[in-house]
């Protein structure tokens, strides 16, 4: 009696493994084409408006942002088949308007995009 069961208890302790696993791999991101972007409020007044555009081959998608005081953070996640380019816009309270140049993204990078009174810095931080 206890031969016949060896199987299908053996089956059901793989089963929830495998399932584990793949709820593991899910909550973390792990195998998703995603890319964490943190826009961080450096410099020292308001932003008005934000916009982050992300490129990737013939797609585009944009993040826009009302507003973000001053010393404050805003995550931002995309999906990203594969390579892709970060371009940053803000405008500060006293209308002036900063750009960033073009930052290389890839799947699975986080990326923190410093708001400065003068520009707008990226600064990669690692993987997920």
């Amino acid at each position: 009696m206890l031969r016949s069961l060896r199987y299908p208890v053996a089956l059901v302790i793989v089963a929830l493994a495998f399932i584990g696993g793949a709820a593991t791999a899910n909550l973390r991101m792990w195998f998703d084409p995603v890319v964490a972007i943190t826009i961080a409020n450096d410099s020292g007044q308001p932003i008005t408006a934000m916009r982050g555009e992300v490129q990737a081959g013939t797609s585009t998608h944009l993040a826009l942002l009302d507003s973000l005081p001053a010393g404050e953070k805003h995550v931002m996640y995309f999906h990203t088949p594969g390579q892709a380019r970060l371009t940053v816009e803000a405008r500060l309270q006293d209308g002036q308007t900063v750009r960033s140049s073009e930052n290389y993204l890839e799947p699975g990078v986080i990326l923190t995009s410093h708001i400065e009174p003068a520009r707008v810095r990226g600064e990669y931080i690692g993987r997920m």
